[in-house]
């Protein structure tokens, strides 16, 4: 491939490069920050993986090298894939400075939006055939229709029962996970009804 390079120095190479500016430095601490990591436990997590030379005065001598010292501590290219390693974050997004952090991102998820709607499309198609599948198995009709009907009525009165609450379904938060799972049961259920009514499981599932 074009542009891309074959040798380890050429890796090296690229990780100054690209990572130049201080920009590896910069990473570094916003993403000890969002963890919470003081320079040492970011140490401690570099020696779990085989990189104990890294300790709390090198990680300190990259990210804000003392006064009077000419330059940072420089980074060679397989430390720059530990960190990325124990941050847990590709490589390239460690070697970018913040302001284009954000692009690569949404290039990185507008590149698989395909993959995550097939992956979707798979959830869907299996959720209709447990619904054929759980129908079928319904063959005592009274019986089953109204130990479903029982059931919605109770997960319908325990989220109007939260909504009155919380003054309306608009205001109850993602932490409110009574509510979520009563509705979750309320869909379900309601999916059911149509599917053993002779609904497509599929037209049902793809309608909401």
């Amino acid at each position: 491939m074009p542009g891309t390079p074959r040798h380890w120095d050429d890796v090296s190479r690229l990780v100054r490069d690209v990572g130049r500016e201080d920009h590896v430095a910069q990473r570094m601490q916003l993403e000890r920050a969002a963890r919470g990591w003081s320079q040492s436990e970011l140490a401690r997590q570099l020696a779990a993986i085989g990189y104990s030379w890294l300790d709390q005065p090198a990680i300190s001598a990259i990210e804000s090298p003392r006064a009077g010292a000419s330059k940072r501590r420089s980074v060679r290219v397989d430390e720059a894939l530990a960190l990325s390693r124990v941050f847990d974050i590709p490589l390239a997004e460690l070697l970018v400075p913040e302001d284009a952090l954000e692009d690569i991102v949404v290039r990185r998820d507008f590149a698989r939006g395909s993959e995550e709607y097939r992956t979707f499309q798979h959830t869907l198609g299996m959720y209709a055939a447990f619904l054929d599948r759980l129908a079928g198995q319904m063959t005592e009709q009274p019986r089953w229709d109204a130990e479903i009907d029982h059931e919605l009525a109770g997960a319908e009165a325990e989220m109007t029962r939260i909504e009155q609450k919380y003054g309306g379904a608009a205001n109850i938060s993602t932490r409110q996970g009574n509510y979520w799972r009563a509705r979750e049961q309320r869909q379900f259920l309601l999916h059911l009804k149509l599917v053993r009514d002779g609904a497509d499981a599929w037209t049902v599932v793809r309608g909401g």
